[in-house]
């Protein structure tokens, strides 16, 4: 009944309908039990609020339209329980109620149209105190109940949005926490960065070693290689030594063996510790190598996972930040718009409040509450949110990785270019899993064709170079600079760089080439040169030609001929523009000693004829020297060649003969000294 005083403002058609609805709802409860005690368990207050929040309570505080008609004594039950009441209460909380002005008047929730029926019980309950202080009213009994009421909602409103503010800024933190979360993307790089800088110092060191051992051994050997060589004369005797004397050289025999026993245990004991040495060199070294090779594959796989994790990691960072960035401005959006509201519901809330202070107070008190009242500019800042600007991207470069394991530049840089290389070569190196089949798109040039008689392919020549052994010829004729940066003379066959290894098959001493340091500068390169020597005169329609890798290849080659050693070389023809990476104009790729180059070929047009074939560099692709890994000659049949002295009968592979004939025509003195 005391609530349903306060529906002044509605007709009594109104509270009729209620009425009814609150029956039906109340038979509709009877059998839900659960239900119909959640109604009778309701506090008034909370009916209240709902009224509050209406302006329901603003039109009865201000005395809108009389008293309120008596609701139909149909709508209570024996309990005391008004079913007009009930119905009023879900009219209140679900409905849409017209009040007598006509206006629309929802029945909310805080956050929504909360606002504007709070500003209505602040402009009723302003009326009503101007009222009581200037004597034109006086409050009942149920008023002040009334009013009372009101102060406990108002204190459960402030505290309830309160929550919903820190509820709003949790939401704002959030959202940057998430952002901030992005970072972490990153945390792993540069641990794996790190790990790589490790395997790659501890394989340059390895290196080091190894090359020091290689040192080592290169001396060692080389001396065991001397003392053999140059060991003592023997006996005199030596030479004529017969096994089964005669009678009467038994004696001259038997004192011949005493001198070449005697000459051989010496000999046996200064060779014994020098082969040793050099054994036991050999063996230290290989060791090094196996092991600087482990570490190689190590420091490859590791810089790898290296690339993986930056490259990976940046993609997800970007991805995760854009994201993010794009949900925090879209939490902004709508907590500002309910930070707005909410401010809007604190201020009128206060000024109910501070209403309500006015008659509380004295009527001494009462007029200067009032003036402050409506003075009153509520403080609102406790309720601001805090929005956080995001901070700037984190730099995620990935140029660390661009040149990665096996690629030209980084075979260059981290190995060729290196002090220990020249001594302590890197092995094949191994790829990364996302690139090692990946597909080349270098377009590929067309091969000249060469002029054949047959379908038979050209048969292959069996050449040699570097410096030979014989004593007829100085190694300055063969070579102007190999091993590196050594002449001629201290290059040995044996060298990993000695261009003897250019002919050799590729199952042969297949990590050696040759190499000449230190005679190329800006591209050019000046007195790089090497002979080879097929054998006989040939003419040569093709050379297929095995690079360097990288800034060492060859660029610009010069291929002459000549039928002597000490020359004139001449038809020289020069091929420019050779490649160094991608494919060769045979549209393939193949490996040198190390690394997959283009598989190129030398094309003469017309055909070259020689027995000796000179290739000098005149240019490379940047670093400080030079050379190649392999040519192969292939002949050229239907070729008609300028008369030289000597000329091959055919294009069938020829069969060489050394020492002493078995035939009566000539003297083994005719063959070898």
């Amino acid at each position: 009944w005391r609530a349903a005083s306060l529906a002044q403002g509605f007709r009594h058609s109104q509270v009729s309908v209620a009425a009814s609805q609150a029956k039906a709802s109340s038979q509709e409860a009877t059998r839900h039990p659960s239900c119909a005690m959640a109604m009778r368990r309701q506090s008034w207050r909370t009916v209240f609020l709902a009224l509050v929040l209406s302006g329901t309570v603003a039109s009865a505080i201000s005395g809108g339209a009389g008293p309120a008609p008596a609701p139909d004594a149909s709508a209570c039950d024996g309990s005391g329980h008004c079913r007009a009441l009930e119905g009023l209460v879900l009219l209140t909380t679900r409905s849409t109620v017209k009040k007598e002005s006509g206006r629309l008047l929802e029945a909310t929730a805080l956050k929504g149209d909360g606002t504007r029926g709070l500003e209505h019980t602040m402009a009723a309950l302003q009326r009503l105190a101007v009222a009581v202080v200037n004597g034109t009213e006086t409050l009942t009994d149920m008023q002040r109940e009334l009013l009372q009421g009101i102060r406990d909602q108002m204190d459960d409103l402030m505290n309830s949005t309160s929550l919903d503010h820190h509820e709003d800024q949790a939401e704002v933190d959030r959202a940057r926490d998430l952002l901030v979360g992005c970072d972490g993307k990153l945390a792993n790089i540069e641990l794996t960065a790190n790990a790589s800088s490790s395997k790659e110092l501890s394989h340059s060191e390895c290196r080091v070693a190894e090359k020091a051992l290689n040192a080592t051994r290169l001396a060692k050997c080389q001396t065991y290689a001397d003392a053999v060589m140059r060991q003592a004369t023997p006996p005199d005797c030596f030479g004529s030594y017969d096994p089964r004397p005669s009678a009467e050289h038994v004696r001259s025999t038997h004192a011949c063996l005493r001198e070449i026993a005697s000459w051989s245990a010496a000999l046996k004991e200064s060779l014994e510790d020098k082969v040793v040495a050099c054994d036991n060199a050999t063996e230290g070294h290989n060791k090094q190598v196996e092991e600087c090779n482990r570490l190689q594959t190590k420091y490859e796989n590791t810089f790898c996972n290296y690339r993986k994790e930056l490259t990976g990691s940046c993609s997800s960072y970007d991805t995760c930040r854009s994201s993010q960035l794009a949900m925090q401005e879209e939490v902004h959006a709508g907590v500002r718009v309910t930070e707005a509201g909410r401010k809007a519901q604190i201020a009128a809330a206060e000024h109910i409040r501070c209403f309500l202070g006015v008659f509380e107070a004295s009527e001494q008190e009462q007029p200067q509450k009032l003036d402050n009242c409506t003075r009153l500019s509520p403080n609102t800042s406790a309720f601001e949110i805090i929005y956080h600007e995001p901070l700037p991207a984190l730099t995620c470069d990935i140029e660390p990785v661009a040149v990665y394991p096996c690629d030209a530049q980084w075979l260059t840089d981290r190995y060729v270019s290196q002090a220990w290389y020249a001594q302590a070569p890197a092995k094949e190196c191994t790829p990364c899993d996302d690139v090692k089949s990946a597909p080349t798109s270098t377009p590929v040039p067309e091969l000249p064709a060469i002029s054949t008689t047959s379908a038979s392919p050209p048969a292959l020549l069996q050449p040699v170079a570097g410096c030979p052994d014989d004593s007829e010829s100085s190694c300055e004729d063969w070579f102007s600079l190999g091993c590196g940066a050594l002449s001629p003379a201290d290059c040995p066959n044996t060298n990993t760089y000695s261009p003897f290894v250019t002919v050799l098959p590729r199952t042969e001493r297949s990590d050696n080439r040759w190499w000449g340091s230190g005679r190329c500068s800006g591209h050019s390169c000046t007195d790089l040169w090497m002979v080879v020597d097929l054998g006989v005169v040939a003419t040569i329609g093709r050379i297929n030609f095995i690079n360097y890798q990288g800034v060492n290849g060859v660029k610009k080659l010069e291929v002459s001929a000549s039928d002597s050693l000490t020359g004139s070389f001449a038809k020289a023809q020069v091929f420019a523009e050779l490649p160094s990476s991608g494919v060769g104009n045979t549209g393939n790729t193949t490996r040198n000693h190390c690394c997959t180059v283009p598989d190129t070929d030398l094309v003469f047009e017309p055909a070259l004829t020689g027995r000796f074939f000179k290739f000098n560099v005149l240019e490379n692709h940047g670093s400080s020297g030079s050379g190649f890994y392999r040519v192969y000659f292939e002949r050229a049949s239907a070729v008609a060649p300028t008369p030289v002295p000597t000329p091959e009968p055919s294009a069938a592979p020829l069969q060489p003969v050394a020492g002493c004939p078995d035939d009566s025509e000539s003297s083994c003195e005719d063959w070898f000294s």
